[in-house]
This record gives C-alpha cells, sequence and structure tokens, in this order.
C-alpha cells in the first residue's frame, strides 16, 4: 500500500522527510555559519560573562532590537553601542526569548516589569527598560494584523498601545550580515568589535546552530545557499539592529566618515533617521 513517506528519498529515515514532520529540523542543512563558536567560547574574548559589559563606559548607548513570534519564539535583545579605539563597539547584553506570549506581556517585559504568565512561566524585566535610544523591529509587524476587541489591527500598533514604539528594520541579507560578523566583527576573535554576554544564550544557541542551506545538484555554483529557515528569531533581531550601522571593512578616513568615531559621537546631533540609516556592503 502507498505511504506518504514513500513520496522521500530514504523514506523515514530521509532528511527530507525527517525535516517535514519536525523530526529533525537542520536534516539537509549544509555547513554551519559560524562553526567556530564551540571554540570561541572557550578561547576569545566574543562572549563574555554577563556584568563584564562596557556599562562602565560613560559614552556607551542603550539599542533593542525584536523578532517578533508568538507561536514561535519572540526574542527582543539590548546591545550597547560606544566608541572604543577610535571606532564603535558592540555588545549584546540582555535577552527576552519566549514563545507564547501576548503583545501585553511582551511589552510589558520589555518596559522592565517582571511577569509570570499564566502557565507558571516567570520573565524578569528588561534591565535597561527606558533608557533604548531606539527598539528597531520585525518589519513584518506593520503588516501582519491581529483580532482584537472586535477590530483587527496592526501588531506594531498593538505595542505602541502598550507604551512599546518600535522602528521598522528590514529583513533580507542574511548572508551579507554573517559575513560582516566574520570577516570584520570577529577577524580576530581576541579583539572582537562585537561580543555577546553569556547571558543570552538562546542567541548563542542560535547562531551555532546557524546553517548554509545545502546547495541543489544542479544550482549554478555561484548560487547563494541562504541559511536554513529554522531556529533563527534571535539571528533576525541581531541582524535589523546591525543593519542600522554602516558595513563592511573598517577604514581610516575623514572625521566625518560613518563609521568611525567622530561619527558615533555626533550620532545624537541630527535626527535619528538622517544619521543612522541602512549602509552596508558585503564584506569580500
Amino acid at each position: 500500500m502507498f505511504r506518504e513517506e514513500q513520496g522521500y528519498p530514504g523514506g523515514i529515515n530521509g532528511p527530507g522527510w525527517q525535516k517535514e514532520m519536525a523530526i529533525k529540523y537542520t536534516a539537509g542543512g549544509g555547513e554551519k555559519a559560524f562553526p567556530q563558536i564551540g571554540i570561541w567560547r572557550e578561547h576569545s574574548n566574543i562572549f563574555i560573562p554577563r556584568m563584564d559589559t562596557a556599562l562602565n563606559i560613560h559614552d556607551a548607548q542603550v539599542w533593542g532590537s525584536y523578532d517578533h513570534g508568538h507561536v514561535n519564539p519572540c526574542c527582543y535583545l539590548v546591545h550597547l553601542v560606544y566608541p572604543r579605539d577610535q571606532e564603535v563597539w558592540y555588545q549584546t547584553v540582555w535577552e527576552l526569548y519566549a514563545p507564547g506570549l501576548q503583545v501585553w506581556e511582551i511589552a510589558k517585559i520589555i518596559k522592565g516589569e517582571s511577569h509570570t504568565t499564566s502557565d507558571g512561566r516567570e520573565f524578569k524585566g528588561n534591565p535597561f527598560a527606558g533608557k533604548e535610544l531606539i527598539k528597531i523591529c520585525d518589519p513584518e509587524i506593520d503588516r501582519r494584523t491581529q483580532q482584537t476587541k472586535g477590530e483587527s489591527k496592526r501588531v506594531i500598533e498593538l505595542f505602541r498601545e502598550e507604551g512599546v514604539i518600535f522602528t521598522k528594520g528590514e529583513s533580507g541579507d542574511d548572508l551579507t550580515v554573517v559575513d560582516y560578523m566574520r570577516g570584520t566583527l570577529w577577524r580576530d576573535p581576541w579583539h572582537p568589535h562585537y561580543q555577546i554576554s553569556d547571558g543570552c544564550e538562546h542567541l548563542i544557541w542560535e547562531l551555532s546552530k546557524l546553517q548554509h542551506k545545502k546547495k541543489k545538484t544542479l544550482a549554478p555554483q555561484n548560487e547563494p545557499e541562504g541559511f536554513v529557515d529554522v531556529d533563527n528569531h534571535a539571528f533576525d533581531a541581531v541582524k535589523y539592529f546591525l543593519k542600522r550601522f554602516p558595513m563592511g571593512n573598517r577604514e581610516q578616513g575623514p572625521v566625518q566618515k560613518e563609521g568611525t568615531f567622530a561619527w558615533w559621537m555626533d550620532l545624537g546631533r541630527d535626527p535619528l533617521h538622517e544619521r543612522v540609516r541602512p549602509r552596508y556592503r558585503r564584506v569580500g
């Protein structure tokens, strides 16, 4: 008798069936985006103790970024942006990562209030609440709607009603962001321009799992693989944040050059939408 799994190479033990049935999400995936993370956890300065942050640096700015989810996890990250060695450096220092939260619950935690859900999960409030210069969000929440009190509202409006104001981020460019992280921010793991607190365990877990899609046999050699689209909510939140800054190799130049210490120090003098805008190029 015909069975559904016979339509998959390898049957129920093949990667196609296991991925479709959510038995093994990474089945059929290609190489890891960050294969060195296991080594970097022990031998680098990329991952730092949660208390060893740039908070003691007077000039640090606080940013937030958010990827929405309900059945899938939502993720809100807090980042520090600060000057060091005449350049701009970054740290991710706090995360909220959980499935099954309502907008009002997420907003409450982002605003710094501790919360216990109806199923008994406990969440501590954002310790950086109210300090964020800007909160960048998943652009989909400006298009996604939710039924509430007999009317349909955009999710971004529901957050606004709860007192959380988001600025839309940009999706896409996953490969560019990963190239930038590996080729520029983490070029020297002992002197990284981007650090992650070990308290952001879900972000670190996602980065360790992020995989290129396996190339199809007949696909052109120069076709970009992209990434397996699963367990990438924290990565997306980081992406929305990093894409707000110039991306590429850091070069010395005039003091007004974007990405320099002088540019960063002037950041608050002009309207945010004029100074901080997506400007990036893929790192070769």
